[in-house]
């Protein structure tokens, strides 16, 4: 095993594996090549490594693609005084050959209001259980996206793992949460504009005309506060899609926090394993020596 922090990353809501599965039933060969592809702007996994790497302190980023999977190999600071180098294997969703890579680690994301999730992380369990060494560490992530309050599909991971000899840590991360504090008018209108498309200016001001003048000064000043990213106030196809864009720096940074102690719970395990070899080892030479005795006096 590499002296190295190695962690394998994926999203199980990226299905890769059963994407792979149709077009392959399909035998069409342009399918099964762009089933490799990795589909960064929808992925949830590649904004949050790549968040991480952007807020973090990084030296010597190096970072490969190839297909369906990136490779980003770095040197990050663990402790004061310590760096460590570290490479990420991003994966496009689930794979066998994820589990075969020489790892400290595998960081999993989960989507719990999806049905499918179930099944793919019992693939994920066997996967473990037949290729990973025993003393690998899981790093899992539960994921709710659903904007629906009374969504009754809310999969139970622990009780998945439980019954399993797997060393694993497991944290939960609610993608609304930075939606649920707006409980002052101030913030609703900021959340109103914030969807105004640029075209429509010119009729928004044509009714301001018909407000009062502390409206009016009110919407100005609001205008000069806010500004509109295009690529924020676009419009997407899939409901999906539009929440990873709504997600703010306060959920990418609670995922940065749970990479961050992956990497230290990985360090502080090989730190306690190389000193139980050099105990190992010291036990070992003090037996191979000879049973002959000096005595001085």
């Amino acid at each position: 095993m590499s002296h190295r922090l190695e962690i394998v990353f994926f999203d199980l809501r990226d299905n890769n594996e059963e994407n792979n599965e149709e077009n392959n039933d399909e035998n069409d060969e342009e399918n099964e090549n762009k089933s490799g592809i990795f589909n960064k702007e929808n992925s949830l996994s590649y904004k949050i490594i790549e968040h991480f790497l952007k807020n973090n302190i990084i030296i010597d980023l190096e970072k490969e693609e190839f297909g369906k999977f990136y490779i980003y190999s770095f040197i990050y600071q663990i402790q004061k005084g310590i760096a460590k180098q570290c490479k990420f294997y991003l994966f496009n969703g689930l794979c066998e050959e994820a589990f075969n890579i020489d790892s400290n680690g595998i960081f999993i994301f989960c989507d719990l209001n999806n049905e499918k999730t179930k099944e793919l992380f019992e693939k994920v369990i066997e996967y473990n259980k037949k290729l990973c060494p025993p003393d690998i560490k899981l790093f899992i992530v539960g994921i709710i996206s659903s904007k629906n309050k009374n969504n009754l599909i809310k999969l139970d991971i622990t009780e998945l793992i439980k019954e399993e000899e797997i060393d694993y840590k497991y944290k939960e991360i609610n993608l609304n949460d930075n939606q649920n504090n707006n409980n002052n008018d101030e913030n609703n209108i900021n959340n109103e504009k914030n969807n105004i498309i640029l075209d429509n200016k010119d009729d928004n001001n044509i009714e301001n005309e018909s407000n009062n003048k502390e409206e009016e000064n009110n919407q100005n000043n609001q205008n000069e506060i806010i500004i509109i990213n295009e690529e924020e106030i676009k419009i997407e196809e899939n409901e999906n899609d539009n929440l990873l864009n709504e997600i703010k720096d306060e959920i990418y940074e609670k995922f940065d926090e749970l990479i961050v102690k992956s990497l230290m719970n990985i360090y502080q395990y090989q730190k306690k394993k190389k000193i139980n070899l050099d105990t190992d080892q010291l036990e070992d030479d003090y037996k191979n020596q000879s049973h002959s005795r000096c005595l001085l006096f």
